[in-house]
Formats: structure tokens, C-alpha cells, sequence
């Protein structure tokens, strides 16, 4: 690879929220790098920018690593990194081959219903300086279901009191994307704006929404991870279970906000074609596995 590719590959990898997230981006791309110069050398001499690193690529890369032996869910991983850092459209990558993490999780997702959301803000929130940041970073993941990669870059400018709406950098490629909030939700950005978020010392320096208390970054999506998973332990509805390989996993996660969000908009009538491109799926039937809570809803409804 030219310098230019490897500068490209190094800001991309310093550009990361947090250490493990860094870790993971040099992990994805050296090891896409290493696939190329073995399997590609023949056409690595045309290879003078990432534009040239086209879908094509990536899916041969995939298709090799697969035969190697690489897991599915280290695919999708390292898949989604690549495609972040080459803006490639992932509607051209080829998913079917791939059964990744949150293919498999959506079979049987995860919500909270009204009562236990608000056992969950009413708790003792994680964080004892930072409860009140940390309580609004959970009411975001629930009312604007953005995923919490996505939700560690929004940045203050993205928002629009006026019209309601934030526009969403997609980070998995693809466009950015535009999702509306309600009145209420309005009044609780205000007030974090003008409450809250101005108490933290690199609040001015600062142009991430949730602002970090130790320097102008935003928070890690690790953070927001923890939590949302040690706030619902606080409020006794943390359960745990084995996924497909036994690893113990947490019920409530970030991703369990992600699909309230996209429940409690399914049951307010929203049409799944709008409510996919909230979500920032690039096909209908990623969200057509929400459907099933409507069914669940006529099933209690005909007891």
C-alpha cells in the first residue's frame, strides 16, 4: 500500500472515540491490508487512493477470510469498520454471506415497555457526577434510537430546535440521515443544553453533545454502553443469558433503547418504509423484525 492509503488508514484509526474502538479500527484495516497484499498483489500497483478500494474488495475479502475460517460476527465487525473508512455504500456489500451479531440478536430483540423505562430514568442513575448527563444520554438512546456509535459523534451543531430533528452522520456508510422528535423531547434537549451541558469544563471547547468531563472528545460508545447497562442493574430489570457461543450476555444494553425506539414508533402508527430510514437501515427488511411486537399487541389484545 502507497503512503497515501496508510496516512488515510492512520487518521481513520485517530479519529477513534475510545482506545478499544482505536484498537479495533487498526485490527480491521491491517488485516484487510494483509488480505490485498496476498490475494490482491496483482492490482495493488492501480491502487493509488481509498476511492480505488471499491465494494469489490471487500467483498473478495470477505469471501477469503470466510473460507479461512473467520467467524461471522468478526466479519461483520471488522465489515462495517472497513466500509466506515473507504465510504463505501453498504447496500453493495454482500450481507447475505454474513450472520452477524445483530442479525442474529433481531431475531428475538429486546424493549422496554413504558413501566420499565421509567423504572430505569427513575433509579439510581451510573455515574454519581454525572447522573443528569447520563440520564439524558438514556432518554436519547430511547426517543431518538440513534445506534450509540452514531450517538457518540452528534455533535451540538447537528440539532434543530426549530423544525425538530437531528441529522445523524452514519457512520456505516450510506447517507446521513434526518430524525424528527417530539415537543417533549425538544424541551429536554433545551434544558440539558442550557442546564446541564454548560456546567462541564470543555462544554466551549466541546463540539460533541454529550460532552466528556476530562476533555473536548465525546464520550465513548463503551460509556454509553455502561451506562445503560449498570443504570438497569440499579433498577432491578438487568437480566442475563448465553448467546449462541455461551458467552453471558446482558439484556439490557444501548441496543435495547435502539429497539424500544423503534417499537414505541411502530405502535404510534409510523410506516415501516420512514421508520427504516430513522433507523439508518438500507432495507425495509432489517425493520420488518419489529413487526412481531404488533403481532404480540394482537395476540394480548384477542385474550
Amino acid at each position: 500500500m502507497n503512503e497515501t492509503i496508510r496516512s488515510s488508514q492512520r487518521d481513520y484509526c485517530s479519529r477513534a472515540t475510545s482506545q478499544k474502538n482505536r484498537k479495533a479500527r487498526q485490527t480491521a484495516t491491517k488485516d484487510f491490508f494483509d488480505y490485498l497484499l496476498e490475494y490482491e498483489s496483482e492490482y495493488t500497483f492501480s491502487i493509488e487512493t481509498t476511492e480505488d478500494l471499491h465494494e469489490g474488495y471487500v467483498n473478495r475479502y470477505i469471501n477469503q477470510r470466510q473460507e479461512e475460517g473467520y467467524s461471522d460476527s468478526t466479519l461483520y465487525s471488522r465489515v462495517w469498520l472497513l466500509i466506515s473508512w473507504l465510504n463505501i455504500d453498504d447496500s453493495n456489500i454482500n450481507w447475505t454471506k454474513l450472520k452477524g451479531p445483530n442479525r442474529r440478536r433481531l431475531d428475538n430483540f429486546g424493549f422496554l415497555d413504558h413501566q420499565e423505562f421509567s423504572k430505569l430514568i427513575n433509579s439510581e442513575i451510573h455515574g454519581k457526577r454525572h447522573q443528569e448527563r447520563n440520564e439524558f444520554a438514556i432518554k436519547w438512546g430511547y426517543y431518538i434510537g440513534t445506534r450509540a456509535t452514531e450517538t457518540a459523534e452528534i455533535k451540538d451543531e447537528d440539532i434543530n430546535l426549530e423544525d425538530r430533528y437531528v441529522k445523524v452522520r452514519t457512520l456505516k456508510g450510506g447517507n446521513d440521515r434526518k430524525v424528527y422528535f417530539s415537543r417533549y423531547f425538544a424541551r429536554e434537549i433545551q434544558d440539558y443544553r442550557q442546564n446541564i451541558r454548560t456546567r462541564y469544563k470543555y462544554a466551549d471547547e466541546s463540539p460533541y453533545l454529550l460532552v466528556s468531563e476530562q476533555s473536548a472528545n465525546a464520550l465513548s460508545q463503551t460509556r454509553l454502553n455502561t451506562i445503560v447497562r449498570e443504570t438497569a442493574k440499579n433498577a432491578g430489570i438487568q437480566h442475563y443469558y448465553k448467546d449462541a457461543a455461551g458467552n453471558k450476555r446482558h439484556s439490557v444494553v444501548w441496543t435495547t433503547l435502539r429497539d424500544s425506539f423503534a417499537s414505541n414508533r411502530l405502535r404510534k402508527g409510523q410506516d415501516l418504509y420512514s421508520l427504516s430510514k430513522a433507523m439508518g437501515h438500507t432495507t425495509t427488511e432489517m425493520t420488518e423484525t419489529y413487526l412481531t411486537v404488533l403481532d404480540e399487541d394482537r395476540r394480548k389484545q384477542a385474550e
